[in-house]
């Protein structure tokens, strides 16, 4: 038979596991514009390793990258009226092209990035 403070200790282990394994909201997080999602993509820097963060996995010597995306978002930005008119699209097609260069030394790295739309259509 386990003796009470060993099954104590077990009981308050598991709550306290129990209780952080809960979902807690962000609740910091900023709140995005309802109903504007155009080109919200940040990228990170050519040569990067991830889509959006650095992997600051830099070797020491002279090294660089280049990069290029596109992007194609159809309905991106469309204004849905309360009156229960039909809704339109501002922004009905949207294509990027993202180019990117990078130049890294030892640990320290500079880029630049360059937007430019293809095609932009809408109301």
């Amino acid at each position: 038979m386990l003796s009470s403070k060993f099954g104590a200790r077990i009981a308050a282990i598991g709550l306290w596991l129990l209780a952080g394994g809960a979902p807690v909201g962000a609740l910091a997080q900023r709140q995005p514009a309802q109903g504007f999602a155009v080109e919200r993509f940040y990228q990170s820097a050519p040569g990067g390793g991830w889509f959006v963060m650095d992997s600051l996995d830099m070797q020491g010597g002279l090294g660089g990258a280049a990069s290029l995306t596109l992007g194609y978002a159809h309905n991106p930005l469309v204004v849905r009226p309360n009156d229960g008119t039909k809704p339109f699209a501002v922004v009905s097609a949207e294509a990027l092209a993202d180019v990117g260069f990078a130049a890294t030394y030892d640990r320290y790295r500079i880029y630049l990035n360059f937007t430019s739309p293809l095609l932009i259509t809408g109301d």
